[in-house]
């Protein structure tokens, strides 16, 4: 290479050259170089200067976009962070409110559960004063008919008209004078004819005196004041048997018992 030629090259050039020219060709450019100028050392020096400086830039460039791009993976990374704590939050207040929501219907289930147990124990009461009613009534009528046929039988075992026994049946039926006020209850007496007290004994004393000819004034009166059957003097009510119109007179009974027309 001229040497003209080899000041004029730039360093890497000057690289390659004494690559080709080998060991020879080292020793004649180290002779070149020595007689160089020192400015055309400067220069020289001055490129390869600029050539790292090219490079450094090129790297700083490369590693600026690298920078750029981990900042833009950063910022994903961050949107991606910010998106799932609201996700976690917007979960975290659901629980809260399915939790609210349980612990409200879990104490409205309670309430509810205490109204049922309180309205059951209540029934159950109400059912257990029914049930005793029902016993006490059944008791009653137990003893009304017991009664009835205790009567019976003392009036078939005596002498007495059959009048007699059908006016036990009113008074022990259909009135609260029988035996004991306990054992002849209302309840009795309005299942049997739908009216009150007072129409039955009309309904007991009217055959009375219309097939026997008994005082009606001393029949209501002694049938209104007399509160015990035993205490009742049949005799003075109808003082006067009429065994021949015995079945007149239980026909009519037996429609005023079941609200019937006499025929």
């Amino acid at each position: 290479m001229n040497p003209k030629d080899f000041r004029r090259c730039t360093f890497s050039e000057r690289r390659r050259s004494r690559r080709r020219q080998g060991a020879y060709g080292d020793f004649v450019n180290l002779k070149m170089i020595c007689r160089l100028s020192l400015s055309e050392v400067l220069i020289g020096v001055g490129y390869q200067l600029m050539e790292q400086l090219d490079q450094e830039a090129q790297s700083r460039a490369h590693l600026e976009e690298e920078l750029v791009k981990e900042r833009q993976a950063n910022a994903l990374l961050q949107e991606q962070l910010r998106k799932k704590n609201e996700d976690e939050a917007a979960y975290k207040q659901q629980i809260a409110t399915l939790m609210q929501r349980n612990q409200a219907e879990e104490k409205k289930r309670k309430s509810d559960v205490a109204k049922l147990q309180d309205e059951i124990r209540k029934l159950t009461g109400v059912l257990k004063a029914r049930h005793e009613e029902d016993k006490l009534s059944w008791e009653r009528i137990q003893g009304v008919l017991k009664a009835w046929d205790d009567r019976k039988a003392a009036r078939e075992a005596s002498t007495s008209s059959g009048v007699y026994d059908i006016l036990d049946y009113f008074l022990v039926y259909f009135t609260d004078k029988g035996p004991s006020k306990k054992n002849a209850g209302a309840g009795v007496k309005t299942s049997r004819t739908g009216g009150n007290s007072h129409d039955l004994q009309l309904a007991a004393w009217f055959p009375l005196m219309e097939f026997g000819g008994g005082n009606p004034s001393l029949i209501q009166k002694e049938l209104t004041s007399t509160k015990n059957l035993s205490d009742l003097d049949v005799q003075k009510l109808h003082p006067k048997p009429l065994p021949a119109k015995k079945k007149s007179y239980e026909a009519h009974v037996t429609c005023v018992c079941t609200n019937q027309k006499l025929m």
